[in-house]
């Protein structure tokens, strides 16, 4: 692992400098030079993405987070750059003689002016803002609201790669529930173990209304957080038994006089 642990600070080293002096010199790049630029970085890119495949089965659990924050930072820093290379690009004249120098082999290539990049060659992302996602630990009542969230913000995310939703579950997932996941390296086969151990519905069904049974009474109507934190966690669960296909009419009638005891008194 150290062995490939090197070759990828040289290979970070080198995108560095390359999107350093992109930046410095973007305004006055000629089209020639902007191609130049463009094929070394993308061709970094798929070499330092290779690298970091090779890498992640190896990082340990406690590293993981710090690790995946590293490798989206390389990513936006060259997908940051790419665009405005094109640009320049696409302001040279309709013929180009560039020496491209692919990955440091020196090889000298002609080129006609590219066409514009499009999704079936190089994917291109804007910059995107930094997301805080919610934990996953193994509990099951947590899991219908953590997947709400993760499959809207990451993995219907169209700007996203597989392998940038891969890292993103694995850096959401922790305690027992990423314990289950370490042996496996495809996203889809990650997501389909978590739904058959947390998702079935009657479980979590049944876990709602515990909760919900055993809530703790508020005593006195001056318990302003008592009762706003009542409310809130008797919303929280009742959103979650709807959206799992439980109307609130088939379960109100048990829980209902229940609650009334909870709060007898109060506001009397």
């Amino acid at each position: 692992m150290e062995r490939r642990l090197k070759k990828r600070r040289v290979l970070r080293s080198q995108i560095t400098k390359l999107t350093n002096e992109t930046e410095e010199r973007q305004a006055s790049l000629t089209s020639t030079e902007a191609v130049s630029f463009q094929a070394r970085l993308i061709k970094l890119q798929q070499q330092l993405e290779h690298g970091n495949e090779e890498i992640e089965p190896l990082v340990p659990e406690e590293d993981a987070e710090n690790e995946y924050q590293q490798v989206y930072d390389y990513q936006d820093r060259i997908t940051s750059c790419l665009p405005g290379l094109q640009l320049r690009v696409g302001s040279g004249s309709s013929t180009t003689q560039a020496a491209v120098n692919s990955a440091g082999s020196g090889t000298a290539i002609q080129t006609t002016t590219p066409a514009p990049i499009t999704t079936t060659s190089v994917k291109t992302r804007v910059r995107l803002p930094k997301i805080e996602l919610i934990k996953f630990t193994g509990r099951r009542s947590d899991w219908q609201a953590f997947w709400e969230v993760f499959e809207q913000v990451v993995d219907k995310n169209e700007d996203f790669t597989d392998t940038d939703r891969f890292h993103y579950l694995r850096a959401s997932v922790t305690g027992d529930a990423a314990v289950r996941c370490r042996a496996f390296h495809r996203r889809h086969d990650v997501i389909q173990l978590l739904r058959k151990r947390f998702g079935n519905e009657e479980p979590l069904v049944q876990e709602h209304l515990k909760s919900l049974i055993d809530l703790k009474p508020v005593r006195s109507s001056e318990d302003v957080r008592g009762l706003r934190r009542l409310y809130d966690t008797l919303a929280a669960h009742i959103r979650g038994l709807e959206a799992l296909g439980r109307k609130l009419d088939t379960f109100s009638s048990m829980l209902l006089p229940m609650h009334n005891e909870q709060c007898h008194g109060t506001f009397c």
